[in-house]
């Protein structure tokens, strides 16, 4: 299981992810908006412990989380995208490089500008930069409800997700 959320009113960090695993739960946070490598993880027993503390350091409320698949094999857990550490599929990893999942093809990504604001993008680019494009274009068909949770938590006003969720 994983699910995000974003932020309101936090300094450093913008958005939180939360990923079940024989461990425990991850709590992941980000300074930035995008998907990318978290900056922080810390782990709990449960997904309610999880979700205290972010309801308590965060300010999360329960309706805020979204639900997102979970990492396929050998991806990093922290990205929403199907993303790996280049060469460790050989055994020679290449720390801080990235790959994606792209057309059933890895290809390098790179490191880019912090996004601080959805302010000014439109609502494709709040999906592309936050990794959730996918999730939302799932969603769309087969539930709407969920699908207007994505757009909210992207800022977009509720006209224009009334007008994109018909």
């Amino acid at each position: 299981m994983r699910k995000i959320a974003f932020t309101t009113g936090h300094d450093s960090v913008k958005k939180v992810m939360l990923y079940e695993c024989s461990d425990g739960v991850y709590v992941f946070g980000y300074d930035c908006l995008q998907d990318t490598s978290s900056i922080s993880d810390y782990i709990q027993n449960t997904v309610e412990d999880a979700e205290d503390f972010c309801k308590t350091e965060y300010k999360i409320d329960s309706n805020n989380w979204i639900l997102i698949a979970d990492p396929i094999d050998n991806c990093q857990h922290d990205f929403i995208l199907p993303t790996r550490v280049k060469g460790k599929e050989n055994g020679k990893p290449e720390w801080g490089h990235f790959q994606t999942l792209v057309d059933n093809r890895w290809v390098d990504i790179g490191t880019s500008d912090k996004t601080q604001s959805f302010g000014g993008m439109t609502v494709n680019e709040r999906l592309f930069v936050s990794g959730l494009m996918d999730e939302f274009d799932k969603s769309k068909i087969s539930d709407k409800t969920r699908a207007k949770q994505i757009l909210r938590s992207l800022q977009v006003d509720a006209p224009s997700i009334e007008l994109i969720i018909k």
